[in-house]
């Protein structure tokens, strides 16, 4: 028979159990103490000539892109042209904290250096915004056309490039806004699966970051843990 001083005892201690499970990482969304990796996204985004009809939408849809992300996640902007080639706009900077992106950052150029783009930006993650290992990278190329004016690397090279990043775990994805843009994902071995054709539109971008978004779904709707005071 279990005494009451015993299940007092049992009581007290699990509700101890419940609120340890208050910590810092149970609030992030992890379950059991546990937490998840911190996401890195990072956006590759076209600026050539031809986005010239999409401007206010990109604009919006990244601003609201970034509303969605959990605060956890950090966030990298690319834009990319032939004129002045690639532009780091955000630098590895946490979700609630990066400034609403405006039509002084996303002025457009000429041509798609897209390969230069893709394989500059790979360069540049590894190297200078983001070392550390523990991160879980999902890098999304956007663009409305084909590839029409890179100096610096070849097709060869950046599938090179993007299969090593696959192979170490890397989410690797092109979205491309037409039919011909996004043939480039296979020419570039980015599985099928993660190649998706949106139409050069208003909803065509908003689909675009509302796919991006709901990657995040599962990560935000974890369960919080249960807070018991005695």
């Amino acid at each position: 028979m279990i005494t009451l001083a015993r299940k007092a005892a049992y009581i007290l201690i699990f509700s101890v159990f419940l609120v340890s499970c208050s910590s810092t990482a149970c609030q992030d969304g992890a379950v059991g103490g546990g937490s998840d990796n911190p996401r890195h996204v990072v956006i590759v985004l076209d600026k050539s000539a031809s986005m010239e009809y999409l401007v206010n939408d990109v604009l919006s849809g990244f601003n609201n892109l970034v509303d969605q992300l959990p605060d956890s996640s950090f966030v990298t902007l690319f834009g990319f042209e032939s004129i002045y080639g690639l532009e780091m706009i955000f630098n590895h900077e946490r979700a609630n904290a990066v400034r609403e992106l405006t039509i002084n950052d996303y002025q457009l150029g000429d041509g798609t250096p897209l390969y230069d783009a893709i394989s500059g930006a790979i360069a540049q993650v590894k190297t200078k915004s983001v070392n550390r290992t523990d991160e879980k990278i999902l890098f999304v190329i956007i663009s409305d056309g084909l590839e029409n004016s890179s100096t610096k690397y070849d097709l060869s090279d950046t599938r090179n490039s993007i299969q090593r990043q696959i192979d170490n775990g890397w989410d690797l994805r092109f979205y491309g806004l037409g039919a011909d843009a996004a043939s480039e994902a296979t020419s570039l071995g980015i599985p099928l699966t993660d190649g998706s054709s949106f139409a050069p539109s208003q909803s065509g971008v908003d689909d675009v970051f509302d796919d991006i978004a709901g990657s995040f779904t599962q990560s935000r709707t974890k369960p919080k843990c249960v807070r018991a005071i005695p």
